[in-house]
């Protein structure tokens, strides 16, 4: 059987609308690289509020949104490829134990796992190493299932939460 096709039974519980949302924050993330890019040839070649720091000229002129931009880009980049893509959890396959398709295409498979239902829980456990929440509660509303320490969004459709959590409860051990 095709490790895609695999995927697809129980794939139709999950929201599609959080995971093309993290697809949407990829564009714009790509759309703010190529403004910053912008925005160095800019701070280099203007000549509006220029100053001369060790033989090189600079524009003030460009440099809060050029900071803007870095800003956003470093926050996202972390947000998207280190925290998110390692935990939603965009394809999942349940038989006797459960293999979970993640993001970035990686396949796990967890033999036992605990099911966590209260969203605010997952917020409070589930920091990023800068200390932020990262995933807001608003974004979408998902199930975590930790094993080993890590906890797992599965973004679920909300006319199929209680037939989500029975069938996770069902594997669970």
């Amino acid at each position: 059987m095709n490790s895609d096709n695999l995927y697809k039974d129980h794939t139709s519980l999950i929201n599609d609308n959080a995971i093309k949302l993290i697809y949407r924050q990829m564009v714009v993330t790509l759309i703010f690289l190529l403004m910053l890019i912008a925005f160095v040839y800019a701070l280099f070649t203007s000549n509006a509020y220029t100053i001369l720091i060790f033989g090189v000229k600079f524009s003030l002129y460009y440099l809060p949104p050029f900071f803007l931009c870095l800003y956003f880009v470093v926050y996202s980049f972390y947000r998207i490829y280190f925290i998110v893509s390692g935990r939603l959890i965009k394809g999942i396959f349940i038989n006797e134990n459960i293999k979970l398709k993640i993001f970035d295409n990686k396949i796990i498979e967890l033999n036992s796992f605990e099911i966590i239902c209260d969203q605010k829980k997952i917020d409070y456990e589930n920091r990023g190493e800068v200390g932020g929440k990262v995933f807001d509660k608003y974004d979408y509303k998902y199930i975590g299932i930790k094993s080993n320490g890590v906890i797992y969004l599965l973004p679920y459709k909300e006319e199929f939460k209680d037939i989500t959590i029975k069938l996770l409860e069902s594997v669970s051990h």
